[in-house]
């Protein structure tokens, strides 16, 4: 009865766990890595679903506005049961889309004009956090497991 409680939440459900060949750069359109999937209770497994998403803020207090971008999505169709105590390794690339604001394009004009946009951009406190979200389906619980990765851009390796 516990059993079935705690499989219908999710709990002592799948996890996951993400891994990228680093470093990220938004120039590659695509992101390439592998999805570790891993359970204390066996678990059946029928897709999984990945979108990148980007969230862009800008402005301040009481002109703060947020919007959400799916930049790209997949559809990964599995069909597998994961076992207690068995680990999964699934690789995965998503090509995605970085979408400019009518600054940023002003901005890649020229030289003098990136400055400006850059100016106005700190500014108006304009700045976008992307992150990778992953849904399992199958799994049999009334709320299927979902994960959020944060994703950084060009970012430089720690030696």
């Amino acid at each position: 009865m516990i059993n079935k409680f705690k499989n219908w939440l999710g709990i002592e459900g799948v996890k996951a766990n993400i891994e990228f060949q680093e470093p990220l750069k938004k120039e590659d359109l695509c992101l390439d890595g592998k999805l570790e999937l891993y359970t204390i209770r066996s678990q059946r497994i029928e897709n999984i679903q990945l979108r990148l998403i980007e969230k862009y803020k800008r402005g301040k207090k009481d002109s703060l506005k947020i919007d959400e971008f799916v930049l790209g999505s997949k559809h990964i169709q599995l069909d597998f049961t994961l076992e207690e105590g068995q680990a999964k390794s699934i690789p995965f690339n998503l090509d995605f889309e970085i979408l400019e604001s009518s600054m940023d394009k002003l901005g890649n004009k020229n030289f003098l004009t990136k400055g400006l946009v850059s100016l106005l951009k700190k500014e108006q406190k304009v700045s976008s956090n992307y992150r990778l979200e992953v849904l399992i389906n199958g799994t049999g619980s009334a709320i299927p497991p979902k994960f959020n990765f944060p994703i950084e851009f060009n970012k430089k390796r720690q030696v």
